[in-house]
């Protein structure tokens, strides 16, 4: 063949394949236009199945996310599971029929409903076998599985205390999250807490470990109204707490209660005051009493505040005797005073409890001093014996009196609250009161300039101290904020020796007033450092 005819040959086999492609382009599009109608047929047969419009939709795209209550839970038992679902663009996608299935047979309370803003949730049960459970959520087409491990209990069940700056929220509104874990009333370090909300919102971290028993994290509300719950859970342990979303925010009032007398006979009568503040102002809302031995109540333990005050009288029950625990509720807080019942002691000794510290932490150690006098105010002799209304240890449980007087101290346990020291002999007793309340955290932030450059990096030092001043060593530390842009070298860490924390703060290439937050032991400081 000569190179010419070579050449027209090539050129023809050219010509040849820029025809074939072309028709098959055509064929693909005419194909596709015809798929493309009968995919909008199917879409709009499936909108009606679920509810939506294909207007609506749009053939967006949807994004599913499963939030367990729990990610391990025993046979039988039943987790709260939230399904949140949102468009591609990250926007929640509401009245979406969500439907749930379980791999092994586990059953939900609700297995299909719409969302509302983004989010529906349900009960998950877990069947009676062991095993990796897979949840899965179906909405749009598009589907996502979550594994939960039902595994039996252990011998020693985990205790979760979940505990909230604020159960009431303005919309995006930020609260504290500390969740507590202890196994035989032990911390317990390293162990993966997990957190969820049925209101929606988002939290710094839903998830975690703790450190000396505790998991700190920070929660924003949602930008819509609303009730919900929160959830923590740590292997078989749970908790929740009710939170609510209003533009009406009201912080939980100051209560106080009163009672005309601290000692009842049986079928003795005290009068009552309740006095409700908040921020200094009188509050308005209903009073529930209760008491924890019987007893009852004129108006039936419930009443109205008047100008932040109600009045009532507590009469004691005749077949009770003992110490009793009276508490006044009002729009979410509490207040707690003890009173005795008992009858008067046929000797008519006097006996006065004197405690050296009113105010204790877990663990802390008060000298007892006990007085004992007869009728004639002569000292008496005999054994003393002590006991309290929360748990705690006595270096001397029972001891003898010198000269009408005896001493111990008493050392406090984890439980916190108010707390009545009280001394017996023969038939008299005494009492006295202190209060025993967790180690609370403050938290100093220090900067060496509150405004900066772009892209500058500054320190920030945090101490952790609780308020005596004493520091608080190796407590999680964790910082955030707002600003995508902001970056922190740790983000999270513990305190030395002296309760510091040192991170650095490199800004963005923004302008931007930058509002940080630090949180700790269930308390959050803030500091706004202005980027220039």
């Amino acid at each position: 063949m000569k190179y010419s005819d070579l050449d027209d040959y090539r050129k023809s086999f050219f010509r040849m394949g820029v025809y074939a492609g072309f028709f098959l382009l055509c064929a693909f599009i005419t194909l596709h236009l015809a798929g493309c109608g009968s995919s909008a047929g199917n879409e709009s047969s499936a909108s009606d199945v679920l509810g939506l419009t294909s207007d609506r939709l749009n053939g967006t795209p949807v994004e599913i996310k499963i939030l367990p209550g729990a990610t391990k839970v025993a046979p039988g038992d039943s987790i709260a599971v939230t399904v949140k679902v949102t468009d591609k663009n990250g926007l929640p996608a509401n009245d979406v029929t969500v439907s749930l299935s379980s791999l092994l047979g586990g059953t939900f309370d609700s297995q299909s409903g719409e969302t509302k803003n983004g989010y529906f949730s349900t009960q998950y049960k877990a069947p009676e076998v062991t095993g990796t459970d897979g949840v899965t959520a179906i909405a749009l087409g598009t589907s996502s599985t979550a594994l939960v491990l039902i595994s039996a209990k252990p011998e020693i069940p985990v205790e979760v205390k979940l505990s909230l700056g604020s159960t009431t929220l303005k919309p995006k509104g930020q609260t504290t999250v500390s969740v507590n874990v202890r196994q035989n009333n032990n911390p317990v370090n390293e162990m993966n807490v997990v957190l969820s909300s049925t209101a929606g919102g988002e939290f710094a971290n839903n998830s975690g470990t703790t450190q000396k028993g505790w998991f700190n994290t920070v929660y924003t509300a949602p930008d819509n109204v609303g009730t919900g719950t929160i959830f923590a859970a740590a292997l078989d342990g749970t908790d929740s707490e009710e939170i609510t979303i209003s533009q009406d925010f009201l912080t939980r009032p100051e209560v106080s209660l009163y009672s005309s007398a601290m000692e009842l006979p049986p079928g003795g009568v005290t009068t009552l005051t309740i006095k409700a503040q908040s921020s200094g102002k009188a509050v308005t809302g209903k009073v529930i009493l209760t008491s924890t031995i019987g007893g009852t109540f004129e108006s039936i333990g419930d009443g109205e505040l008047v100008n932040g005050y109600y009045s009532t009288t507590f009469t004691s029950p005749t077949d009770s005797k003992g110490l009793a625990t009276i508490t006044a509720l009002v729009n979410g807080a509490s207040c707690s005073i003890q009173l005795f019942v008992r009858n008067p002691p046929a000797n008519n000794a006097s006996v006065s409890v004197i405690i050296s510290s009113k105010e204790l932490f877990p663990g802390q150690a008060t000298l007892i001093i006990v007085r004992i006098f007869d009728k004639n105010g002569s000292p008496v002799s005999g054994k003393v014996a002590f006991d309290s209304s929360l748990a705690g240890t006595f270096t001397d449980p029972e001891k003898e009196l010198d000269n009408g007087s005896v001493y111990t101290t008493f050392t406090a346990g984890e439980e916190t609250g108010s707390c009545t020291i009280n001394a017996y002999w023969q038939d008299a007793s005494g009492s006295a009161s202190l209060k025993i309340t967790e180690r609370i955290a403050t938290i100093k932030v220090s900067t060496p300039k509150d405004i900066v450059k772009k892209e500058s990096v500054s320190p920030i030092s945090v101490q952790v101290t609780d308020l005596l001043g004493a520091p608080f060593e190796s407590e999680a530390v964790t910082v955030t904020t707002g600003d995508p842009d902001a970056k922190f070298n740790p983000a999270t860490g513990q305190t030395d020796k002296q309760g510091f924390f040192v991170t650095e703060f490199t800004a963005g290439n923004t302008v931007v007033d930058v509002d940080i937050l630090f949180t700790s032991r269930g308390v959050t400081a803030s500091k706004t450092i202005k980027v220039q």
